[in-house]
């Protein structure tokens, strides 16, 4: 049949009522209360493997777990969790008020926007948060930590006679600009 043929270029969109569709007026209805409901997120989880993983976040509050090995765990936006479990890890946190924890091993911790908790554990860390955003550091026991932090962060178990904490090297100065 030609190209121009009725059969071909006509079509019906009539919504009537069959064992397969609904009638248009609940169709409708169920569209309108959708469209009424706010957005939902969901809290994602993501667990690795006892071997080096790449694990990366979502734009919800997610929490991602490096079980053993060499990982790199990369939170993107939402309050997220990051822990690197065993190995010598790298975790960065994204926007949101994030908590990085390092476990055992030589870690490196990175700060990101927002308001973020960065916990060293056992070993040689290195916890970076100059970002001009107050972040609360830990610095593990063990090893010898360095804090790479500006002036608004806070070291956690800081006190007057020990105002580095439990962090053997820190580094502070003004946020990094542009």
């Amino acid at each position: 049949m030609p190209c121009g043929d009725r059969r071909n270029s006509r079509a019906d969109w009539r919504l009537e009522p069959s064992p397969v569709t609904r009638p248009r007026s609940r169709i409708l209805a169920v569209l309108a209360l959708l469209a009424a409901l706010p957005a939902v997120a969901f809290a994602t989880g993501i667990e690795g493997t006892p071997r080096d993983d790449l694990l990366r976040g979502s734009q919800q509050a997610d929490t991602l777990t490096g079980l053993g090995g060499d990982d790199e765990l990369r939170a993107f936006d939402g309050d997220d969790t990051l822990d690197g479990g065993p190995g010598d890890d790298r975790l960065l946190a994204g926007r949101g008020a994030d908590t990085l924890v390092g476990g055992p091993g030589a870690d490196r911790l990175i700060a990101g926007p927002g308001r973020d908790v960065l916990r060293g554990g056992p070993g040689s860390d290195v916890l970076a948060a100059r970002d001009g955003e107050p972040d609360t550091i830990h610095c593990g026991p063990g090893g010898r930590d360095r804090a790479t932090l500006d002036l608004v962060d806070v070291i956690a178990d800081a006190t007057p006679q020990r105002p580095d904490g439990a962090c053997e090297l820190v580094d502070r100065a003004p946020p990094k600009t542009g």
